[in-house]
């Protein structure tokens, strides 16, 4: 791989002018290239690497524009560089290509290539002139898949630098045209060039534009491109958001309908010598700048034609909205206009007062317009509103594919019984899958929740059935009913898409197929075989009852997870929960929506940005006064500006949140601290803070996160790391970020390494991994995982059971889903779970893939576990000969149920566990469970010879050694708080009485009611102090709480529980 720079350097001798033009095939750094020469450019692309351009240097300014990487040796282009990226599995793809002279003085260089995955096949064409600053661009799309595709799986990505800079800086400026005015803000911030609000750019991808054209342009250099879309299939713009060096640069088209081919066309312009735009065309570009004083506004309108112009007359129109004032400004007769020179027009208007003013131009020549363009300026701060529409320049349409042919209709078996009843219970996951099920399996460890469905399946339509269970409470049975939605999700990129949700209904509507969930499992089921019945029946009584069996296997769940979940949810975001609310936060809501991310195996408390916001500081107060941190800062600024003297700080108002996170199992906790400048001593003491207030709730040290930034460029790390060194050192935090693929870059790991304790997405092999442990690059307790942007509720159970198997069998400690609960509803396409009517949460098949996924790599990684504690046994060791092999016929063999794959991604070989089918991951569950079975055998014969529980540095029990429980003050609540710990760490750890009484104590945990009257702003306190774990409540329900909580949060072990 080489640099931009080198990049840049390698080619540079190819800049000089070519009066003509000149298309060749070559190779540079030893991999096929196109290169097209004119007197304005010189474009390289790359038909091996998805026919992306990777140079774009303009020789009028002597720069190169595109950030791009070029491969080495016919390797595959990394993502995320180049212009004309078509994306997803098209963004590498070898294309086949095609030249052609059209005449003396033009090419068509044919580019085509479908991707595999979406069915999608794309045709670009992209012709060039000499003497001309602009390539021509059509494209055709043809969706041979049987879905609709959309967003951004019909849009274009480009990665453009105007100016030639190595990062976009404050002089790098979007002009965008849409609903308000043309705006104009800067890339790396995204702030509008005059600080105005733009409030119809709030969403994703932006499809809020009047004009079909955008440009980006370096104003100090006054270079850039501009893109003029000429048909009606554009939908919007999108960058990615503001802090990125090299942000994407990009447009989606409409949707694309299953068996439909469409064409679109647009031109790349390359802007010399302008500073911003109102207007671009193939054939003129147009810029007005506008100086404001008191009443009075002069405009300077700038036209650069592409080509030369004779006799054209130029008008101006203003009107005010909202007003009845408008004006005409004399016409301007223009004799020529020359091509590529900038023609300047001043002219001056009085303007009757403050106020919001149109201003709109047109160039024509006899009577005909060859352009037109608007803009909407603001006197007074009035706010800008929707005043322009989107006109097209021409109009295109989708057209049947031909020889497509649709899905085959199911082929369904109607037996004498489901004839006469109208309606079947079928599996109904393939083509093949419409018999009448006669029986529903489902297989679950003891500890563990597990979901499985049937299809309902009318012959044709009906009523309203209900949907009943016999049997249900012995397994805690949930029956849901799913429900698919199609959503427009344009502004967010992602097009139509299909919402799954599942409700807690018994009765649903049969006009056409429904799936149907039932949901076992209570977190803590006796092992044995369970037989129930779920009944399905119409109002006339016409009913089928299908028999379930659910085997509950002697396995147990892990303690607190192996396999760490993060999913982003934010506690404090929920409905009714936010600190806003005070006393009136309700708990109930709170509760139901812990209670469902603990029981889909979340184990994580997450909070965005929670220091850094001043805002929160109004509800925390300083220690032993009722005085908010707020106020206190406003009091003694320079105290805190110093840091001299800073005062202890009072979370309890925090209480409410984490003593019901930690008692659902959410036993991490991970915020987010997205600045790598140097921290004020405030930002300092207020993480020395929060770390000593979180391990008081109960949570350990090892499980205290913080991120810093996300997905970040190299030059960053050191900050990054500097960042971290006191976050970690200074505060007692772990600090992580997202790097994409890094343990393939051990240069850039070595920087990280000291200060950094978890690298999300920074997996590539097992292989690289296990070389940079031996390296020392990473440590053995670093968290490594991958994630998903995409876990969603328009996600099928089957894409996310599969990141659980894949955590597991990579050796993985940990997944992040992109993500819980964010934003509202608003996020549909974003968030696994709804907010229902009720405001508590709305699951989704997704969600339960996940979990069940989740909950199977768990089962994995326990068995990971007991093997390197039995092992150690001359009578176990032999056991794993046979049980390694059958957990290779699950996973780790050629013809294993699960395939690990391998693949180049970004220039560099990663490998993961390949998706497979429900039916697959079924099979390969019943086959850990059976492992375990086996296994559970050996390992309930070792009682509790291996048996830890660990806190922080404390072995409660372990070694020979143990705990006793102590009262502080001889209270009756302490006793009777001292017997509930007892007893509920015998529940949890699987570990007796007997067997506790029996060891030598060698930790006390003390149980401290504070006396009536004492002031104790918290719920209950955890502290170490001389060897020993001391909970203060106060009052008995709060003494009980912390003690259930430091259970929670403690690491079991060496048990079958």
């Amino acid at each position: 791989m080489i640099g931009r720079t080198m990049l840049t350097a390698a080619l540079l001798f190819l800049a000089g002018f070519c009066f003509g033009i000149d298309v060749r095939e070559t190779k540079e750094k030893g991999t096929d290239c196109i290169r097209v020469d004119n007197s304005f450019y010189r474009i390289v692309i790359l038909p091996g690497s998805g026919g992306r351009i990777v140079s774009w240097f303009d020789k009028i300014k002597n720069v190169e524009m595109v950030y791009g990487i070029m491969p080495e040796n016919g390797k595959v282009a990394q993502n995320f560089n180049g212009m004309l990226d078509d994306r997803g599995g098209l963004s590498n793809l070898p294309y086949r290509r095609v030249i052609e002279k059209k005449s003396e003085d033009s090419f068509r260089i044919i580019l085509s290539g479908t991707d595999p995955g979406s069915g999608l096949e794309v045709i670009k064409k992209l012709s060039f002139r000499e003497n001309s600053p602009v390539v021509n661009v059509c494209y055709e799309y043809m969706n041979h898949s049987h879905k609709a595709l959309s967003g951004f799986a019909v849009g274009i990505r480009n990665f453009v630098i105007p100016g030639g800079g190595e990062k976009v800086s404050g002089e790098d400026v979007y002009s965008i045209p849409t609903t308000h005015a043309v705006r104009k803000f800067h890339a790396y911030t995204f702030e509008e060039v005059n600080g105005c609000p733009m409030p119809e750019l709030k969403t994703k991808l932006h499809t809020s534009v009047s004009a079909p054209w955008h440009a980006f342009i370096d104003t100090a250099k006054e270079q850039g491109i501009a893109v003029s879309l000429e048909d009606s299939f554009y939908e919007g713009w999108y960058a990615w958001k503001g802090k990125v060096e090299k942000p994407t640069y990009e447009w989606a088209y409409g949707d694309l309908q299953a068996g439909h081919r469409r064409e679109t066309e647009f031109n790349i312009i390359q802007v010399d010598d302008m500073r911003g735009l109102v207007y671009a065309s193939p054939e003129l570009l147009a810029d007005m700048k506008y100086d404001i004083k008191e009443k009075s506004c002069a405009i300077d309108t700038i036209i650069r034609p592409l080509e030369e112009l004779n006799d054209c007359e130029l008008k101006s129109e203003l009107r005010q909205i909202g007003g009845n004032w408008k004006t005409s400004l004399p016409a301007m007769k223009i004799k020529l206009l020359a091509a590529e020179k900038n023609f300047t027009h001043k002219s001056e208007v009085k303007l009757p007062g403050e106020g919001l003013f149109e201003i709109r131009q047109t160039l024509s020549k006899e009577g005909k317009a060859l352009a037109e363009w608007y803009d909407c300026i603001s006197t007074g701060n009035v706010p800008f509103e929707q005043l322009f529409k989107m006109k097209y320049r021409s109009f295109s349409r989708s057209l049947p594919l031909p020889g497509w042919k649709g899905l085959e209709k199911e082929n369904a078996v109607w037996d004498a019984a489901s004839q006469e009843r109208g309606f079947m219970l079928v599996n109904g996951e393939g083509r093949d899958d419409y018999n009448d099920l006669k029986l529903l399996s489902i297989n679950t460890g003891k500890n563990e929740y597990e979901s499985s469905s049937f299809l309902f399946y009318p012959a044709s339509i009906m009523g309203t059935l209900s949907i009943s269970v016999k049997n249900g409470e012995c397994v805690n049975a949930r029956i849901r009913v799913q429900e698919d939605k199609e959503i427009n999700a344009t502004s967010t990129g992602s097009g139509i898409l299909t919402t799954m949700l599942l409700y807690d209904k018994l009765s649903f509507s049969g006009e056409k197929p429904v799936r149907i969930w039932i949901t076992a499992g209570n977190g803590n089921l006796k092992p044995g075989s369970y037989e129930l019945k779920i009944i399905v029946a119409d109002r006339d009584g016409k009913k089928k009852e299908l028999p379930v069996k659910v085997n509950v296997h002697d396995v147990p769940s892990p303690h607190r997870p192996l396999i760490s979940l993060e999913a982003e949810g934010y506690p404090m975001s929920f409905p009714e929960c936010g600190l806003a609310f005070g006393d009136k936060r309700n708990a109930a809501i709170l509760e139901a929506w812990l209670k469902d991310m603990g029981t889909h195996g979340i184990d994580f408390f997450q909070e965005i940005g929670w220091l850094n916001n001043p805002g929160i500081y109004s509800y925390l107060k300083i220690a032993g006064t009722d005085q908010s941190l707020s106020k206190d800062i406003k009091k003694n600024p320079e105290s805190y500006k110093k840091g001299t003297k800073l005062p202890d700080i009072d979370f309890s108002v925090m209480d409410f949140y984490f003593d019901r996170a930690l008692a659902n199992g959410l036993v991490r906790f991970k915020m987010t601290h997205y600045d790598i400048s140097v921290p004020s001593p405030l930002i300092k003491h207020l993480y020395r803070q929060a770390s000593s207030y979180l391990q008081s709730k109960g949570y350990q040290k090892k499980d205290l996160f913080v991120k810093i930034l996300d997905e970040q460029p190299a030059e960053k790390f050191p900050a990054m790391a500097a960042t971290a060194k006191w976050l970690k050192e200074d505060c007692r935090f772990r600090p992580f970020s997202t790097f994409h693929l890094l343990f393939g870059r051990p240069e850039e790991l070595k920087i990280l390494n000291p200060y950094f304790d978890m690298y999300q997405g920074g997996f590539t092999t097992r292989e690289e991994y296990r070389k940079r442990l031996s390296e020392g690059l990473i440590d053995k307790d670093d968290v490594v995982l991958i994630y998903t942007g995409s876990g969603t509720m328009c996600k099928s159970y089957d894409e996310m059971a599969s990141f659980g198997w894949n955590a597991a069998f990579m050796g993985h400690s940990m997944f992040h889903n992109h993500e819980y609960m964010r934003s509202g509803n608003n996020r549909r396409t974003a968030n696994i779970v709804l907010i229902g009517e009720d405001k508590k949460p709305v699951d989704s098949p997704a969600f339960e893939g996940l979990r069940d996924g989740m909950e199977c790599g768990n089962f994995v990684a326990l068995y990971e576990e007991w093997k390197v504690l039995l092992k150690r046994e001359k009578e176990y060791a032999s056991i794993f000969e046979k049980l390694d092999s059958e957990l290779e016929n699950i996973c780790g063999k050629k013809d294993s149920l699960l395939k690990i794959v391998r693949k180049e991604s970004l220039g560099t070989e990663c490998e993961k566990v390949a998706p497979a089918t429900r039916e697959t991951y079924a099979e390969a569950h019943l086959k850990v469970l059976e492992i375990l079975d086996k296994l559970g055998k050996a390992a309930k014969s070792t009682g509790v010879k291996y048996a830890k529980a660990e806190w922080n540095n404390y072995v409660i029990y372990g070694n020979g050694a143990g705990f006793e429980t102590v009262s502080a003050n001889g209270k009756k609540e302490e006793k009777e708080a001292a017997e509930h710990f007892r007893k509920k760490f015998a529940d949890a750890s699987g570990i007796s009485l007997k067997d506790i009484d029996s060891c030598k104590p060698a930790v006390k945990i003390v149980f401290d009611a504070v006396n009536t009257g004492d002031k104790m702003p918290y719920t209950y306190l955890i502290s170490q102090e001389n060897g020993s774990i001391r909970i203060k409540g106060k009052a008995r329900r709060d003494l009980m709480s912390g003690a259930e909580n430091l259970i929670k949060a403690m690491r079991v072990s060496g048990v079958w529980r």
